[in-house]
């Protein structure tokens, strides 16, 4: 909130350079447009209530402004006009909106996909309170005014962990008010950034004044090609910025590669130089359940620096299956994953080949792991390492194991609902 989002907007609508603009807005008294700009033919603005509900699929993570697909749909059906921005509320995840893009209305076929293209999804970060808010406890009901009914759709969801999740979200991200920064805490800044969605193109700006080309008919969404919401979990992927190659989870650079000319190690080093690190924490052993609870509860004291930490756990206690880990401010969520290809009974040969190339394969233990990326700043590495390695069962632990890789010991996290299916 207040970050500059409505500045955009207006900058955009007296820069579209001839194009027919439509919008859908929160609140047309917010956006405050020009008389002028209203009554143009060009431009339409469509007023809609916020009113949140969930998709017919049930996914409480999914939820839609009740009108938003008929309404795009019947501005593009108009023929009227060449583009259609839709601005969301400051204190909402734009994740839903985009995935209105791929949904189709249950019992209608109605596909939005049919009759528009997802160019680009912008959020706007506010450069002087950045890094505060990042990890910021509070709940947003807390730290926001919010729309009537908002509250009880979202649910529970802290300050830090809402930006997390729309900087995630984003193929391009302002971060605003740059004038009222040093060149440090820019760089700082826009490090941040880069390290949290290194997919996404970063602008440090004055009154939200961008190069409208680069939020406009910019391709960036389909440039990303990718999807990195807070729910989503990230993957073991090979990198290939340069002719060699490593493998790692997504969103962190190894601090190995010496090419002077990958851009990727030019920026680490200048991020490090600033306080922002990254590490993947990788361990073959499992987590005790009761004691990785207790470092999630008082996390942010217990894994003092860390911005964000996301990827695939090991729980001793449930060995079918990778947990998801995802955490950001100071919650954190641990949801089932797909099962490790060790629990499967027969694997192709050459699915086991990559598997083995990709993230290893202990003769016992098969691909379980721990391994998770965390993103900090003024972060102690050996410390959260040694913190994590506490919750790690210990040898005496491990000789309790029983016959299929299971430990029998308290597991204070929520129960699985697809686990009796194992």
């Amino acid at each position: 909130l207040g970050a500059g989002k409505t500045t955009l907007m207006q900058h955009i609508l007296t820069n579209r350079g001839g194009l027919r603009v439509a919008m859908i807005v929160n609140d047309l008294n917010e956006i405050n447009v020009d008389a002028a700009i209203l009554q143009s033919p060009e431009l339409t603005v469509t007023h809609a209530e916020e009113k949140l509900v969930a998709l017919s699929n049930g996914c409480i993570c999914c939820v839609l402004r009740q009108d938003l697909l008929n309404e795009v749909a019947t501005i593009a059906r108009s023929e009227l006009y060449d583009y259609l921005l839709i601005e969301s509320s400051g204190v909402s995840d734009p994740g839903p909106v985009a995935e209105t893009f791929s949904f189709e209305s249950d019992g209608h076929g109605l596909s939005l996909k049919s009759f528009a293209v997802l160019d680009s999804i912008v959020t706007v970060c506010d450069g002087v309170t950045l890094l505060r808010e990042l990890v910021n406890a509070d709940d947003v009901t807390d730290a926001a005014t919010l729309p009537a009914g908002v509250s009880g759709s979202m649910g529970p969801i802290r300050v830090g962990q809402l930006m997390v999740s729309q900087i995630e979200a984003a193929s391009v991200i302002l971060l605003n008010k740059a004038d009222l920064l040093s060149d440090d805490e820019t760089k700082r800044a826009v490090g941040v950034l880069k390290a949290l969605n290194p997919r996404a193109r970063v602008f440090a700006t004055v009154r939200s004044n961008v190069d409208v080309r680069q939020v406009v008919n910019s391709n960036s969404v389909t440039e990303r090609a990718t999807e990195t919401t807070l729910k989503s979990a990230p993957e073991t992927q090979d990198q290939t910025q340069h002719e060699h190659s490593h493998s790692h989870v997504a969103g962190a650079h190894q601090s190995d590669c010496h090419d002077s000319h990958c851009s990727g190690c030019v920026r680490q080093s200048e991020a490090e130089r600033l306080g922002i690190t990254s590490f993947v924490y990788r361990q073959r052993r499992p987590f005790h359940p009761s004691r990785l609870h207790t470092l999630a509860s008082d996390v942010e004291n217990q894994l003092g620096g860390v911005v964000r930490s996301k990827g695939v756990v090991w729980l001793a206690s449930r060995p079918h299956a990778m947990a998801l880990w995802q955490h950001a401010a100071s919650r954190v969520e641990l949801t089932r994953g797909e099962p490790w290809f060790a629990t499967m009974d027969e694997l192709e040969p050459e699915l086991l080949a990559e598997v083995k190339q990709k993230s290893g394969w202990d003769d016992k233990f098969g691909d379980r792991q721990q391994e998770v990326v965390v993103i900090g700043l003024s972060m102690d590495k050996q410390a959260v390492t040694d913190r994590l390695d506490q919750c790690l069962l210990t040898d005496g632990e491990m000789a309790e194991e029983s016959a299929g890789c299971v430990w029998f010991m308290d597991d204070p996290w929520p129960e699985w609902e697809e686990e009796e299916d194992d």
